[in-house]
């Protein structure tokens, strides 16, 4: 019986094959697209999997909160992790602190080939306890163990040694140190917040640089290391941090002791719900996650949907087919049977031509993804089971409908008007159609939503220059002798306009300092405050404008008693304008500062963030201010672009300044546009899948219009025997596609604009959706409209109207 079915329903395939075709292009077209979106969520859902204690590992963090101002760490003192592992052993298996010290990028070098390397950390032996990164060489047990060992990744290992065996090798470090080679890290694991090509012995730091062990051991206001632990198998995390608040009031310096409070963050909770200071790695959003998926459902959705509304259609032109078989004993379960032999069959055909477009399209798919996207490594079985799991579920439900809808009419019924099955189900291929361009337009607006906040955030003015700027990794070239002949250098060059340096990118990141305010209208002691330490000609350099007050002296007679405000914090010291702001203290822990100008609020955080209070301070010890001078800051001037020969001149003033680094950089603009990538990732998405939507909906509608056109040609050749004209006839047949596009764009537009809103609200700067995008995505619909039905509708507007009343429908 199965045979037989089978051998009918290629009969039929074979017979309607532009009906065939378009089925089969619409499901596969879901299936493969909605395969591709549950890669990139199930990506993002696999972060740091392969850690066997995953249940067990927590990121101990830290909130400083006085009245609004301080900071949400990732990171922790030094001393935490070993006080956590000497006092309460009782609760902590394992802990693990890294640390980058503060530098984005390393100088690594090996037989003289020179790289910048900006994966860089320093670890306790204990890593490999903690995480389970796989080693392809060495032991976990002591490849950490000793100072001056270093542990790299396989990546690293082919950069630096191709096929040769690293284990032994030596390798110099910003030029001061030399490290050996003790284990690889394999890269055949799932994906980790922790990415990193190469991981020194923390004892590397304290042999190589003395004067980080003293401030490492000995501040608890000083926040730089990750800090992870592995709890025993018998205790809860609320156990351990209940012992917390001893720590802070026994160890916790007095100005931020009454406003600190730390907690464990658990592991598997990092990559797509934290979004805290000074993270190790950018992080992905659970929101988008729930987005995608939403998204992935709704193409799958069409498809379904799709896939029944053309069912529906080609079965009804078989309606005489079904009566003659019913009258001549063929029961209603057969029927149904080969109705769904005959929608498994194209489901598996789909499924077939879907993993083909998987196949194609995953070199691509980190595009929409995470740049690590290692998708040519994907879980081949895990992409057949979406395949064929989503391509089964979505054939079966699509074709129940029209299979028993079809066969429970009589006999003589069906036999006697075939136009009657038809007109009973219209009602059902009207709202599948309508559902299909309702999502479409949701789609297509969101798609453009999406790209113009995007578009608005990659290009809003920030209140500085960042346009024409390139920052510059210092490295150890942050040295003062070093960084001031840099400098000096060029600014001998014609096209350079001024140089400066922070210790952070300018609206990208910052750090915090506390400060004390005196003589202020407030009742305010010491406070944390987001902090740029700079060097001279930052103003300059960047465009700030100066509201009140004067700039900084130059740095080596400025005697460290100058520090600037912004307008923000003005107002949150309680002044009541800039200038009564001017000459009061406002000094770190160890100086005397005071306020010598007050500059325009600019944005030194992302969009995400509201300008807020903020200082700018220029340390002026000679043993610290190399340590805040990470970045230089290189603005051409006015009628010069950043082109090769510019480069090539600022790249040769480096070279002789420092041989042995090679010069990296990056376009200002381009670093702040990276917090932006969540949003950037969105836009892709939702523009790339609104054209799939559309795609699909076209699919629907062809179907839809095949349908109409076959029970309507009766009529349309008597109106055109009475006189109707070819374009009246094509005028009357799209009039009923125009309405249902429209009634579906009417029901998009408020729920759309409902969603949209609401999504806009998260950023304190957002643009208006605009009638604009309304007109477009009705427009978009009803061009899409007009080409896909176009084909039927001339069809039967120039058909010889003899042929259709000529015959018995």
């Amino acid at each position: 019986m199965l045979r037989s079915y089978l051998i009918i329903a290629l009969r039929n395939l074979s017979k309607h094959k532009v009906y065939s075709l378009v089925n089969i292009l619409g499901l596969s077209v879901g299936i493969a697209f909605f395969t591709l979106l549950f890669l990139i969520v199930r990506y993002e859902l696999s972060y740091d999997l392969f850690n066997q204690k995953q249940d067990r590992i927590y990121r101990v963090v830290e909130l400083i909160d006085k009245d609004g101002m301080g900071e949400h760490s990732a990171s922790m003192p030094y001393a935490f992790g070993e006080t956590l592992l000497e006092e309460y052993g009782d609760y902590v298996e394992s802990v693990v602190r890294i640390f980058n010290m503060q530098t984005t990028s390393h100088t690594v070098e090996y037989e003289e080939q020179y790289q910048t390397e900006p994966n860089v950390f320093f670890a306790d032996r204990s890593f490999f306890d903690v995480f389970d990164f796989p080693l392809k060489a060495g032991d976990p047990d002591s490849v950490l163990s000793k100072p001056n060992q270093v542990v790299i990744s396989e990546y690293a290992a082919k950069k630096y040694f191709d096929n040769a065996d690293p284990i032994g090798k030596t390798i110099t470090v910003d030029g001061i140190y030399q490290a050996v080679v003790t284990g690889v890290v394999s890269g055949n694991h799932s994906p980790s917040h922790l990415d990193f090509d190469f991981l020194l012995s923390f004892s590397t730091i304290t042999t190589n640089y003395p004067k980080y062990k003293h401030h490492l051991q000995k501040s608890w206001s000083w926040n730089p290391c990750w800090t992870y632990i592995v709890l025993k198998k018998d205790k809860a995390p609320e156990e351990l941090e209940y012992y917390f608040t001893s720590i802070i009031e026994e160890k916790y310096p007095d100005p931020i002791r009454d406003y600190v409070y730390v907690y464990l963050q658990p592991l598997r909770e990092i990559h797509l719900s934290s979004d805290l200071d000074y993270e190790i790695s950018q992080n992905g959003d659970i929101a988008y996650i729930y987005i995608f998926s939403g998204i992935a459902l709704l193409i799958l959705l069409l498809a379904g949907i799709n896939f029944t509304n053309l069912s529906t259609a080609r079965y009804s032109t078989r309606v005489r087919e079904v009566g003659i078989r019913k009258a001549i004993g063929a029961d209603r379960q057969e029927l149904v049977d080969q109705f769904l032999t005959e929608a498994v069959l194209i489901s598996f055909i789909s499924m077939f031509f879907a993993l083909i477009f998987v196949e194609l399209l995953l070199p691509a798919l980190s595009f929409f993804g995470d740049k690590q996207m290692n998708l040519y490594e994907v879980n081949k079985v895990v992409v057949i089971a979406s395949v064929f799991g989503s391509g089964i579920l979505v054939g079966l439900l699509s074709s129940i409908y029209p299979a028993y809808y079809l066969v429970k009419f009589h006999p003589a019924e069906m036999l006697s008007n075939n136009e009657k099955w038809g007109q009973s189900s219209r009602l059902f291929r009207k709202l599948t159609v309508i559902f299909l361009f309702t999502i479409s337009v949701f789609l297509l607006m969101s798609s453009f939503v999406s790209w113009k906040q995007l578009h608005f955030l990659m290009t809003a003015p920030l209140g500085f220059e960042s346009k024409k700027i390139i920052v510059v990794p210092l490295g150890e070239m942050k040295e003062d002798g070093s960084y001031k002949e840099l400098k000096k250098n060029l600014l001998e060059l014609e096209e350079v306009s001024s140089v400066t340096a922070m210790d952070q990118v300018i609206g990208a990141s910052h750090q915090t300092r506390s400060f004390i305010p005196s003589e202020s209208n407030s009742d305010l002691s010491s406070i944390l405050v987001p902090t740029l330490t700079v060097r001279d000609d930052f103003l300059k350099t960047f465009n700030i404008k100066l509201v009140s007050g004067r700039n900084f002296s130059e740095e080596d007679s400025a005697g460290g008693k100058e520090i600037m405000i912004n307008t923000a914090m003005t107002e949150y010291l309680g002044y009541d304008s800039p200038k009564q702001a001017l000459g009061h203290a406002f000094h770190t822990l160890w100086g005397n500062e005071k306020i010598i100008g007050v500059v325009e609020n600019f944005n030194f955080r992302s969009l995400h963030n509201k300008p807020g209070p903020m200082v700018i301070f220029v340390d002026r010890k000679p043993e610290s201010r190399a340590f805040n001078t990470n970045y230089m800051a290189i603005k051409l001037k006015d009628g010069f672009q950043f082109d090769k020969e510019a480069i090539k001149k600022i790249k040769k003033v480096w070279s002789l300044a420092a041989p042995y680094r090679e010069m990296n950089y990056f376009y200002l603009r381009d670093k702040i546009n990276m917090h932006y990538f969540k949003e950037m990732r969105l836009a892709k998405v939702s523009f790339f899948f609104s054209l799939v939507g559309i795609f699909i909906a076209c699919l629907g509608l062809f179907g839809m219009s095949f349908f109409i056109m076959n029970h309507r040609k009766k009529e349309v050749a008597i109106r055109k025997a009475m006189g109707a004209s070819d374009l009246e006839i094509m005028i009357l047949l799209s009039k009923e596609f125009f309405a249902l596009v429209s009634v579906a764009i009417l029901l998009a537009w408020p729920v759309t604009y409902f969603i949209l809103n609401n999504w806009l609200k998260q950023f304190p700067f957002n643009v208006d959706i605009g009638i604009s995008t309304f007109i477009t995505s009705a427009l978009i619909a009803y061009l899409t409209t007009i080409l896909t039905v176009s084909y039927y509708t001339i069809k039967a507007g120039i058909r010889n109207p003899i042929r259709d009343l000529g015959s018995e429908g």
